[in-house]
C-alpha cells in the first residue's frame, strides 16, 4: 500500500461494450475514477517509492487483515465470504458464487452494507455502555449515553474504512454520524431527515453513485424499512421482521431486475433465515475478529474459525439442493414506467391500516409480470447488430425465424 509503480504501458481511453441489458463496463470504469485502461508493453517494472500517508492506513491495515485471513485452513470458498463480509474484499468469491447469492436473494449480505456497520455501531455503543457503567462508579458526572454514542460513532468508521468506504458504508455513515453529533449536542435529528441528509452527503460525496445498482438498492431498502417501522407502531418485532422481509423482496426483486434481469423467487424465505444468522453470528464474529486480526492473531483466527460454521454449512445445502433441481428465478423486462406503476403498489401495500382500494394495488405489478414483448409481424425484417468488441455479430428477426449471424 502506497508504493509507486514505473512502467512503460500502452494507454487508450476506457470503453466498454454497448449491448442493451448488458453489464456497462465504460460506467464502472468512471465510477471507480479510472481514467485510462492500457496494456504493459515492457515486463521490467521499478519500484520508485512509497508515498504513505494518513489516508492510507485504512488500506494498510485492510491487507494485514487480508494477510492473516487467507492463511486461515478453510475452503478458498469460505475465506472468500469472510473476506467479503470482514474488510469488503470480493475477489475471492467466484462467478458462479455470485450467480448462486443471486439465484437466493442474499447477494446483498455478502458485501458490507449498512447492515455491518449498525452493527459494529451497535457493539461500540454496548461496550460504551458498560465502559460508562465502571467509569461512573467513581466519576457520577459522568453522563454514559454520550460515552456509548462517541464510541458507536469510533466502531463505525473503524468497520467502515475497514471495508474499504463502500457506498452502503458511507450512507450508513452519514445517517449515523449525522444523528450521533447532534444527539451529543442536546439536539434530535427525525430519522426520515438522516436519511435525506444520507442521500445528499453520498451525492456531493460521490456524485457518480447513482450510476451503481447499490446506490438505489440500499437508499429504496432502508426508506422503505422507515416507512413500515413508523406506519405500524403498535406491531411486534416478529411481525415488522416479516412484513420489511417481503416488501423488500419484492421491491428489491423488480429495481433489481433493471440490472440483473430478473428476480429470485427464493428470496422471502431464504433471507428471513440468513439476515438473522448473519447479524447474530457470521457478522458480529467477523467484525471483532477483524479489528482483533492485528493485535491477537491467535483469538482472531478462532473467531474467524467459527464465523465460517454457517458459511461452510451454506456451501453444503447449496451442493446438496443443486443436484435435486434448479434455482427458481423469475425472468422480468422492467422499464422506467413499469418500475413507477410497480413502486405505486409497493407504497400502497405497505401504507398504513385504512388505505382504500388496497386490494386493488396487486394490479399495478403484472405489467413486470407480464411484458410487452415486441415480435415483428408478417412481411417485417427486425435486424440487430451486437456489440462484441472486435468482429461482428447479427440477428435477423422475422414472423417466424430468427437468424444468428456471428
Amino acid at each position: 500500500v502506497g508504493d509507486r509503480l514505473g512502467l512503460t504501458a500502452r494507454l487508450k481511453r476506457p470503453w466498454g461494450l454497448a449491448n442493451p441489458g448488458s453489464f456497462n463496463y465504460q460506467s464502472w470504469l468512471a465510477q471507480h475514477r479510472f481514467a485510462a485502461t492500457g496494456t504493459v508493453r515492457d515486463r521490467g517494472l521499478q519500484i520508485l517509492g512509497r508515498d504513505f500517508d494518513a489516508a492510507l492506513v485504512h488500506q494498510w491495515w485492510r491487507s494485514q487483515v487480508g494477510v492473516r485471513l487467507s492463511g486461515l485452513s478453510l475452503q478458498t470458498r469460505v475465506k472468500g465470504v469472510l473476506a467479503a463480509l470482514s474488510i469488503g474484499d470480493r475477489g475471492g468469491i467466484g462467478h458462479s458464487d455470485w450467480q448462486r447469492f443471486q439465484r437466493y436473494g442474499i447477494n446483498h449480505l455478502v458485501v458490507i452494507s449498512g447492515l455491518h456497520v449498525g452493527l459494529a455501531a451497535g457493539a461500540g455503543y454496548l461496550f460504551g455502555g458498560l465502559l460508562a457503567a465502571v467509569v461512573g462508579l467513581w466519576r457520577p458526572a459522568l453522563q454514559p449515553g454520550q460515552l456509548a454514542g462517541l464510541l458507536a460513532m469510533v466502531a463505525a468508521l473503524a468497520y467502515a474504512g475497514l471495508s474499504g468506504f463502500g457506498l452502503p458504508a458511507q450512507r450508513a455513515l452519514v445517517m449515523l454520524l449525522s444523528a450521533r453529533l447532534l444527539s451529543l449536542g442536546g439536539r434530535r435529528l427525525p430519522t426520515a431527515r438522516c436519511w435525506w441528509l444520507a442521500l445528499a452527503g453520498v451525492a456531493l460525496l460521490d456524485p457518480l453513485a447513482s450510476h451503481n445498482a447499490g446506490f438505489w438498492l440500499s437508499f429504496v431498502a432502508v426508506a422503505l424499512i422507515l416507512w413500515l417501522q413508523s406506519s405500524r407502531p403498535a406491531w411486534g418485532p416478529l411481525a415488522i421482521a416479516v412484513a420489511i422481509q417481503l416488501v423488500l423482496s419484492l421491491a428489491l426483486g423488480l429495481l433489481g431486475a433493471t440490472w440483473f434481469g430478473g428476480a429470485s423467487l427464493l428470496a422471502p424465505l431464504v433471507n428471513l433465515v440468513a439476515v438473522p444468522v448473519l447479524a447474530v453470528w457470521i457478522a458480529p464474529l467477523g467484525l471483532a475478529a477483524a479489528m482483533l486480526a492485528l493485535p491477537l492473531p491467535g483469538f482472531a483466527a478462532s473467531l474467524w474459525q467459527l464465523a465460517a460454521l454457517p458459511v461452510g454449512w451454506y456451501f453444503e445445502a447449496d451442493a446438496a439442493l443443486s443436484a435435486i433441481a434448479d434455482l427458481p428465478w423469475l425472468p422480468l423486462a422492467v422499464s422506467p414506467p413499469v418500475l413507477i406503476l410497480a413502486g405505486l403498489a409497493i407504497a400502497w401495500l405497505a401504507a398504513p391500516r385504512g388505505a382504500p382500494l388496497r386490494l386493488l394495488a396487486p394490479l399495478l405489478l403484472l405489467p413486470a409480470l407480464f411484458p410487452a414483448w415486441r415480435h415483428p409481424g408478417p412481411g417485417e425484417l427486425e435486424v440487430t447488430v451486437l456489440d462484441v468488441g472486435q468482429g461482428l455479430s447479427v440477428i435477423v428477426s422475422s414472423a417466424d425465424v430468427s437468424l444468428v449471424y456471428d
